[in-house]
């Protein structure tokens, strides 16, 4: 019987238990990629994560070519593809991970299960990071997470016995050009991260080996931590690395470190990896967060402004910061996590706008777009459980403490790279400034900001005691960010 292997956001040839039990059966496999229109086109996915997985499926490619075998790619919805199959080659046995994304993709997978069980035939899904399906406790997560981080990692197989190409019908074939012309959103990048298998492990060893160094001081400098942060995070979300393959080899490094300040370090590290989980563990609990919001109270003082959105999205705001952060993100896909926080709360708490459609933008920009660490990203900064959790920043604020010199606003807003240090955060205040080609800031930050706070707090405490209300309305800024594995 042919044994069908479903690829999705787990695009490598090791530990991956799906390609590993399919192979124990010693019959043929069909390993597939399916580029399915009704997940990738219309939502929050882009062009620039497909372009991501195009390059991760040339190197799946090449690594099935050396095994002695094939892998297949289609374009198509994925009950439809089954039937193609079944109708060419007879009953087989669908082998995949489970997806922890969207209930876009939890819907399909249930009409692939129903497919698969109508016509008799068996499907076995697989855990990819230790999450479980279905709402967990944090002391269950917890459990399972070691348990399935503490199994061991699974080598690639010896040599791979795929199906013939002549088996099977023209539309599923070898053959990648077919994906060049698949028809999605967004824009695609120069100067981002590759998708692949080897230069996930490259990246990570890079730095397990020196780059690491630094970790915890740099994570919030905007330009230091492209390099002193692991970068992994796309090669975890689109499966080219397992999370034990991760967590395994940071105990590893860990082991063999001499210096206190080496450990301190990686063990900072380490210690995101669990939480990288626990956060796609909580799309499981709370997938109705992709469409609606954590705290709806908050959304009384919100709205939608179209030139807001449109200024905000293109990083012509004005505000030297957010526009830096956010034509970075376009060139590169990637930010640290303070800064894609300051770009969620500028559009959500000081440009009032709905939550929705910022964070449905952002996620297409992000090449490592993980759905559940997403939104709970969102849902903590733009819709917390209270006012006294709220996340406001002042870019302006946080260019001065975390680009003093003004570095990376130089590097990703041109304009203002004559403007002296002292004006480069405020460039409005410049004698010459009515002499750039730069925006007038679209809002007063500081107002804007102070505003926030009192029509929320009004809002969240309306018909409580005004002394609750003053006490809400003096609560301190705070800022937790960090869920994310940089």
């Amino acid at each position: 019987m042919l044994h069908v292997v479903w690829y999705k956001r787990d695009l490598r040839i090791h530990d991956h238990r799906p390609l590993q039990e399919a192979w124990r059966e010693k019959e043929p496999i069909l390993p597939l990629y399916v580029a399915e229109p009704s997940i990738w086109q219309g939502s929050e996915l882009s062009i620039r994560h497909f372009q991501f997985v195009q390059e991760s499926l040339e190197d799946l490619k090449g690594a099935f070519e050396k095994l002695g075998g094939s892998l297949f790619v289609t374009i198509g919805e994925m009950e439809s593809v089954l039937h193609t199959i079944y109708e060419s080659v007879g009953p087989f046995t669908l082998h995949a991970h489970e997806e922890n994304g969207t209930p876009l993709t939890y819907e399909r997978d249930k009409r692939v299960r129903q497919w698969m069980k109508v016509r008799g035939l068996l499907f076995h899904e697989y855990q990819h990071c230790g999450v479980v399906r279905g709402e967990r406790s944090e002391e269950l997560f917890k459990k399972d997470w070691k348990e399935f981080i503490g199994m061991p990692v699974l080598n690639a197989p010896d040599s791979i016995w795929t199906i013939d190409q002549e088996n099977l019908p023209s539309t599923i074939s070898t053959n990648m050009d077919a994906l060049s012309r698949f028809k999605i959103g967004g824009s695609r990048i120069k100067y981002g991260q590759q998708g692949g298998e080897g230069l996930a492990h490259e990246t990570l060893e890079s730095f397990l080996d020196e780059r690491f160094t630094r970790y915890k001081e740099e994570l919030a400098n905007p330009l230091a931590s492209t390099n002193t942060c692991s970068r992994i995070s796309p090669y975890l979300a689109w499966g080219n690395i397992s999370m034990r393959q991760v967590v395994k080899r940071t105990k590893e490094a860990l082991e063999q470190c001499d210096r206190s300040d080496d450990r301190k370090q990686l063990k900072a590290f380490n210690s995101k990896l669990e939480e990288h989980c626990r956060s796609i563990q909580w799309i499981e609990d709370h997938p109705s967060s992709v469409y609606t919001s954590g705290n709806p109270t908050f959304d009384q003082s919100r709205e939608v402004w179209q030139e807001g959105f449109e200024r905000w999205s293109k990083g012509e705001t004005g505000l030297p910061m957010i526009d830096a952060a956010m034509r970075a993100l376009i060139k590169t896909g990637w930010l640290n996590n303070r800064l894609r926080a300051m770009l969620l709360s500028f559009a959500c708490h000081t440009l009032r706008m709905n939550w929705k459609e910022p964070a449905d933008y952002l996620a297409g920009l992000f090449v490592d777009y993980e759905p559940g660490i997403h939104y709970k990203q969102v849902h903590s900064v733009v819709s917390p459980e209270s006012i006294k959790r709220g996340r406001l920043y002042d870019p302006v604020k946080e260019g001065k403490k975390y680009d003093p010199e003004g570095r990376f606003v130089r590097q990703y807003v041109p304009e203002l790279k004559h403007v002296p240090d002292s004006y480069i955060h405020e460039p409005w205040k410049y004698d010459g400034f009515f002499h750039l080609e730069y925006y007038g800031p679209i809002v007063d930050v500081g107002r804007a900001n102070r505003n926030v706070k009192a029509r929320i707090a009004e809002v969240e405490n309306k018909g409580e005691g005004s002394e609750k209300k003053k006490a809400v309305k003096e609560e301190d800024e705070q800022i937790v960010f960090d869920l994310f594995t940089e």
